[in-house]
């Protein structure tokens, strides 16, 4: 019972704090890469990279109990459901404003939650969660860890790119265009693509090494778009314009990152606590 307090307490203590870190100092990166701008805030970058660790601690709860993830990756997902399935409603909008006006902190949300990492992020907590309640009491095997690495790869970044194409149109029609409608095309990409990136988290059911894998390459996909917006968006403007779209926004203000390093505080949460329990 401690365990299980300690861990909401924790979880969701770190996701605030870590957002708050994440989303001003992305704003910060993110408003100077669209400028092209090199004049950086010296506290910007900390920032970010501050926020990055204090939410893979929130995932790193998971040692303790799969309560706290699952709390606050059923919140990700309501926000993000909101978002995509019903963008007329201000509800976003609102609670973006209530940080104040032109508050980076809620433009960072506003990011976040339209163009579908908040979902993303959802579906990690949530399946980390039950991946870890329902998961191995022994040592994987060869053929487990095989497995989890060829599904891992397969899936994750499979979903990724459609969460992220879907997140593209969505972002355009909600923020860009200010449209409110709904977007069917953005709405399927985006869930189908969360469903897919949830498989990939399921692994961890057989072994921590495939989420390691992906969250490894996708954390290092990030931080290179820390560094380099400009040509991480080129590239996947290569892919499809709402990929681009969706990359301008995710590289330089962290959120890609943020993945990455969820998915690897994934793996090595579940490999503690099995270990905790062996």
């Amino acid at each position: 019972m401690v365990r299980t307090a300690l861990s909401v307490v924790v979880s969701l203590v770190a996701t605030a704090l870590g957002y708050a870190a994440l989303w001003q100092g992305g704003a910060v990166l993110m408003r100077e890469a669209v400028r092209f701008d090199r004049t950086t805030d010296p506290l910007a970058l900390p920032l970010v990279v501050g926020g990055l660790m204090l939410l893979a601690v929130a995932m790193l709860s998971v040692a303790m109990s799969s309560v706290g993830v699952m709390t606050v990756g059923v919140i990700h997902l309501l926000f993000g459901l909101v978002a995509v399935l019903d963008p007329s409603l201000p509800f976003i909008r609102l609670i973006a404003q209530a940080f104040g006006r032109d508050s980076t902190v809620g433009d960072g949300m506003l990011y976040s939650v339209s163009t579908g990492i908040g979902m993303l992020a959802g579906i990690v907590f949530v399946v980390t969660g039950l991946a870890a309640l329902t998961g191995r009491s022994q040592k994987p095997g060869a053929v487990a860890r095989a497995a989890s690495v060829i599904v891992a790869i397969v899936a994750g970044p499979m979903g990724v790119l459609l969460a992220f194409m879907g997140g593209g149109l969505v972002y355009t029609d909600l923020v860009v265009l200010a449209t409110g409608g709904f977007n069917p095309t953005g709405a399927v990409l985006l869930l189908v693509g969360t469903v897919l990136v949830g498989l990939a988290v399921l692994t961890l059911r057989w072994s921590s090494v495939g989420l390691a894998v992906l969250g490894l390459a996708i954390a290092g996909i990030g931080f290179f778009g820390l560094a380099e917006p400009g040509q991480l968006a080129s590239i996947a403007g290569q892919v499809s314009r709402e990929l681009s779209v969706t990359v301008q926004f995710a590289a330089p203000n962290g959120n890609l990152a943020l993945l990455g390093m969820l998915l690897l505080a994934a793996a090595f949460g579940t490999l503690l606590r099995s270990r905790r329990w062996r």
